[in-house]
């Protein structure tokens, strides 16, 4: 205790009240994403409504050709990478909400893991069109938002998140 009295003098001060779980921001997002459970995002981003768009932003361009790399690292027998990257977006599309894009990553994680190339191209056509759909979404949002074009029937303005009671 004293070495923290040497750094910090003593004296009256306000006691320390934690952060309101209430986020408050202008940013707005859609309000559907296929496939996606937007009130899940909501509760892994804590709320944060900027967090989240900056979330999908930067998922819609760093993992937007995630099965035609999954379709080369099929065609090159890359177990390694292929799990890696069935991982990786495994973790993005759980923490994005989007539980059934999620599901088949986490299988097609495993199917490289066991070298499984056949059950990976069985369902990788399906995988695709729902991936590429998500991604479609989330970059005409990102346009629409980033243009400041009027607010359509697929976006809301941000208001009060209460991670509380989501």
């Amino acid at each position: 205790f004293d070495a923290l009295l040497k750094w910090i003098p003593a004296g009256t001060r306000l006691p320390y009240s934690p952060p309101s779980k209430r986020i408050v921001d202008e940013f707005t997002l859609p309000v559907k994403l296929t496939g996606v459970d937007m009130g899940k995002a909501l509760l892994h981003a804590n709320g944060r409504r900027d967090l989240l768009a900056n979330l999908l932003i930067d998922f819609s361009r760093d993992f937007s050709d995630v099965p035609t790399r999954i379709q080369q690292l099929v065609a090159d027998a890359d177990t390694v990478n292929g799990h890696r990257l069935a991982h990786s977006a495994k973790g993005i599309l759980g923490t994005l909400g989007a539980t059934s894009l999620q599901a088949q990553a986490q299988i097609f994680e495993q199917n490289f893991k066991d070298g499984d190339y056949v059950e990976i191209m069985a369902h990788l056509q399906q995988f695709s069109s729902d991936y590429e759909k998500l991604i479609g979404e989330i970059h005409f949002w990102h346009q629409s938002s980033a243009s400041g074009e009027q607010k359509g029937a697929s976006e809301v303005p941000g208001k009060h998140i209460d991670v509380a009671s989501s």
